[in-house]
């Protein structure tokens, strides 16, 4: 019956917007990661497979969620998309502690900054807004605004995607959630394949002062160190990568949020380097995955993306 139901889900992908190969593909990735830590660390844990039962539900119910409509389906996605990025998140961290802590490739990745810059770029970055602390204190506040809005980022290209197709061409959103589901999986396994938990921790010693943050600042920065259940999430970075792809998206649909979102993307990239989370390496290898997991989106969802002309018409590329 689930062989009928998985078949049909693949083959009738517009449908659902790629749920069904999301589901599938999302089983398949965490099998994988269930198998990574009983073959090689020698521990399993089940609540990794958790997601399997999930998605083997939406298949039982698929029918019904397609009847209920395109916001209904575009939830769905939403929801999808959410294991692949917060749940599997979690996972990740949990192979590095079924492992006893892996090894990391800190030092690797500190000898290229210190080769580039021959100091923390860090406290380059610090130095230069020392001059004046109201300047220093907006731009610290500011960057870290744009690093929280890295979690929305991904949901929401997905809403201003499919708000700018008309009705009978909606179903090619799910090539967006598909590539979001897809970086994010690239994303994760290179975390445990390269782990490095990043400058915050790897070289604390050589950051004697507070970040000049105002108390909104601080109290952000402290909630996001709250929320970090993983410490090999910096190789590539996900912040950077992510919101690089979706301001890609936006430049390929020429939409009108594209340069907001650009600001965004710079802030974003400041941040990880300013706030001591990543090393620059982490930062320029996410651009090259990100792109790479749009094309491969393309296999994986074969639709075409739509283009709205700024004269008006539309063009498909």
């Amino acid at each position: 019956m689930f062989e009928i139901s998985i078949q049909k889900a693949w083959e009738q992908r517009f449908k659902d917007f790629g749920l069904g190969r999301m589901a599938l593909f999302i089983c398949f990735f965490n099998a994988f990661l269930f198998f990574i830590g009983g073959f090689y660390f020698q521990k399993f844990n089940l609540y990794i497979l958790l997601p399997v039962p999930v998605s083997f539900a939406f298949y039982a119910y698929r029918q019904k969620i397609i009847e209920k409509g395109h916001v209904f389906i575009l939830i769905m996605n939403a929801i999808f998309m959410n294991v692949a990025i917060g749940y599997n998140y979690y996972m990740v961290g949990e192979l590095d502690r079924m492992a006893g802590v892996l090894n990391r490739y800190d030092e690797f990745m500190w000898k290229f900054d210190l080769w580039l810059f021959k100091a923390p770029p860090a406290l380059l970055i610090e130095n230069v807004f020392q001059v004046t602390k109201i300047y220093s204190t907006f731009f610290y506040d500011s960057i870290i605004v744009c690093y929280l809005l890295y979690y929305v980022l991904p949901y929401l290209g997905g809403i201003l995607y499919y708000l700018q197709l008309p009705k009978h061409l909606k179903y090619r959103v799910g090539r967006y959630c598909s590539n979001i589901v897809i970086y994010y999986s690239i994303n994760y396994t290179l975390y445990f394949t390269i782990p490095v938990s990043g400058p915050q921790y790897y070289i604390r010693e050589l950051f004697t002062n507070d970040l000049p943050f105002s108390w909104v600042g601080r109290w952000l920065y402290d909630f996001i160190k709250a929320g970090q259940l993983t410490y090999i999430d910096c190789f590539p970075s996900g912040h950077v990568g992510a919101t690089f792809l979706v301001t890609f998206w936006l430049y390929k649909i020429n939409h009108q949020q594209r340069f907001l979102v650009t600001l965004i993307l710079i802030g974003v990239g400041f941040a990880t380097i300013a706030l001591r989370y990543h090393y620059v390496l982490d930062v320029l290898v996410s651009v090259p995955l990100a792109i790479f997991s749009y094309y491969i989106s393309g296999w994986f969802y074969p639709a075409p993306v739509d283009v709205i002309s700024l004269r008006g018409g539309t063009h498909e590329r």
